[in-house]
C-alpha cells in the first residue's frame, strides 16, 4: 500500500509519476509481505529542493539537498530468520514501514545527467528508499553492489530501463 503526497510545485508531478511510484513498492514490498504475511504500507512525499535540504538539516544535521531519504519504522534484518517486531496500524491494518522522501528537482536533474526519463529516476530513487526501509544498506561496496542489484531488478522487471 501506498501513501503518497506531493507537497511541491516545481516540477510536473502526475497521475502516471503516483502509477510508478506504486508499482515500484508494491514490486519491492512482495517478497517482505509475503514472508511475513502482513500487509504493509509506505510513505513517499515528493518535495522540493528547499524543504528536501530542511529535513536533511533537521533528520541527519546535513545542511544541504539530496535525491532521497528514507526514514524506517522498525530495524529489519534483510538476511536473518528471526521475525521482525512490527507493530499494525489499527485503522488500516497494515505495517507503516517507514518515510521516504524524494526531491522533485534533484531527480529531475539526475535523469537528464543520466540520459534517462525522469520516470525511471523516480523508480529508482523509490526503490532505494524502499530497500532502505527493508533493512538493506550500502555501508561497504559489497552491500553496496547488492543493493543496488536488487533496485536494477525491480526497474527491469517494471520496464524502467535505462
Amino acid at each position: 500500500m501506498l501513501i503518497f503526497e506531493n507537497k511541491q510545485q516545481k516540477i510536473d508531478f502526475n497521475d502516471s509519476h503516483v502509477l510508478i511510484i506504486e508499482t515500484v513498492v508494491e514490486e519491492c514490498i512482495r517478497d517482505f509481505s509475503e514472508k511475513h504475511k502482513k500487509l504493509v504500507a509506505v510513505s513517499v512525499i515528493i518535495v522540493d529542493d528547499d524543504e528536501m535540504r530542511s529535513i536533511n538539516m533537521q533528520q541527519r544535521n546535513i545542511d544541504k539537498s539530496t535525491d532521497v531519504l528514507s526514514f524506517p519504522m522498525f530495524e529489519i534484518d534483510p538476511f536473518g530468520d528471526e521475525e521482525p517486531e512490527l507493530d499494525i496500524d489499527l485503522d488500516t491494518g497494515c505495517i507503516l514501514l517507514g518515510d521516504i522522501a524524494i526531491c522533485a528537482e534533484r531527480s529531475n536533474e539526475q535523469a537528464n545527467e543520466y540520459g534517462h526519463s525522469f520516470e525511471r529516476e523516480i523508480g529508482f530513487l523509490v526503490s532505494h528508499g524502499v530497500h532502505h526501509l527493508l533493512g538493506y544498506d550500502h555501508t561497504s561496496e559489497e552491500d553496496e553492489k547488492f543493493m543496488i542489484n536488487l533496485q536494477e531488478n525491480v526497474l527491469i522487471k517494471l520496464n524502467l530501463k535505462r
